[in-house]
């Protein structure tokens, strides 16, 4: 980030016009993220499977019913999924944008990696993540549910994570409602 002279694709106080240009771009480039065929990358439903076998904030049973999902839902995609692609993690330089922060990156399904976008919206700028589910959609010409299909896999591979336990809270509640 420090090698990028550029901003965040979200500015403080933008204004509504300004907001859903920046979601349109987001969605822009992570669709032709997605196209490109990344069969030599780690595969993102093994990630996942790690995740999820390895948090310790689910109930043996909720683990069972997400793995079975998982394997439910695994089409062996090849797609370059960023795995973290949210506003803060696109630069712009004033000439052109820039996918930062690439260590999540797999081949994978575009659809779990839209739904884990859709959830850092949901989470930390609430009012966009319907703006950016329904502008995905149309630019990848698919529908919300095959993308909220992967909410509770997506949300049990966030627990995970280092974060706060009100974060936490908010991600068991998340898991509890779409389960």
């Amino acid at each position: 980030m420090e090698f990028i002279n550029g901003k965040p694709l979200f500015q403080p106080k933008m204004g509504k016009d300004e907001r859903n240009d920046a979601i349109n771009t987001l969605v822009k480039l992570q669709c032709m993220v997605h196209k490109v065929q990344a069969i030599d990358q780690s595969k993102q439903i093994d990630k996942m499977l790690w995740k999820i076998k390895q948090t310790s904030h689910i109930s043996e049973a909720q683990r069972n019913q997400l793995l079975l999902s998982l394997e439910r839902l695994d089409t062996n995609c090849d797609n370059l999924c960023h795995g973290d692609i949210h506003p803060l993690n696109i630069l712009y330089d004033g000439n052109k944008h820039w996918i930062i922060d690439w260590v999540d990156s797999s081949a994978g399904n575009p659809l779990a990696d839209a739904c884990r976008t859709y959830l850092i919206f949901k989470q930390f700028m609430t009012r966009q993540a319907g703006l950016y589910l329904r502008a995905f959609c149309k630019e990848a010409n698919v529908k919300f549910e095959d993308v909220l299909i992967w909410l509770p896999i997506v949300t049990a591979t966030r627990l995970n994570e280092n974060m706060d336990d009100k974060s936490r809270a908010w991600l068991m509640n998340i898991l509890e409602q779409n389960s």
